[in-house]
């Protein structure tokens, strides 16, 4: 007697359609991979990060004038993005002098440079800054800073939606 094997045809079999699986599995992965990528793309932190780092040598003395001073500032955020500035000096000559010029209050995010917040606050009263957000806070690493003209006052706050800060220079 004799035996007829009849062979399958190879799409019918499993082995090639393993070896034809693997690498077509490889390659959707790769794509969908791309556009999670492009969905997620971070900003870059600084663009002239090279010409910011030669410059950090004069930004300094905004920060001693700050301490000669000796300022600081008790900064409330409210839910509504309304920020209220209280300014200490160690004279009260020098806090007099400020009155009527508006400060510049910055949260500079750390992870994102878009997310970044700035509000001008204008005196309401002796040694009290008032102004508005032009952003939503929300949880991170920033770079709090109080701008006067001359003088400036810096804080790094970690990981927190800041509502309430004391930046002492």
């Amino acid at each position: 007697m004799q035996e007829t094997h009849t062979v399958k045809p190879w799409y019918k079999q499993f082995w090639p359609w393993v070896i034809i699986g693997l690498p077509t599995s490889v390659v959707i992965a790769s794509i969908v991979t791309y556009f999670i990528a492009l969905d997620g793309i971070d900003s870059v932190v600084s663009k002239d990060y090279y010409k910011e780092g030669l410059a950090i040598n004069t930004d300094l003395t905004l920060d001693k004038k700050a301490a000669e001073m000796g300022l600081a500032a008790d900064i409330e955020i409210a839910a509504d993005s309304t920020v209220v500035l209280k300014l200490s000096a160690k004279d009260a000559q020098t806090l007099k002098s400020m009155e009527g010029r508006p400060i510049q209050f910055e949260l500079e995010n750390l992870s994102f440079q878009a997310d970044n917040i700035v509000a001008v606050l204008i005196p309401t009263e002796a040694g009290v800054w008032r102004g508005k957000l032009n952003g939503q806070l929300r949880k991170a690493t920033w770079n709090a800073r109080v701008l006067g003209g001359e003088w400036r006052i810096t804080q790094r706050v970690e990981n927190t939606v800041p509502t309430h800060l004391i930046l002492k220079s």
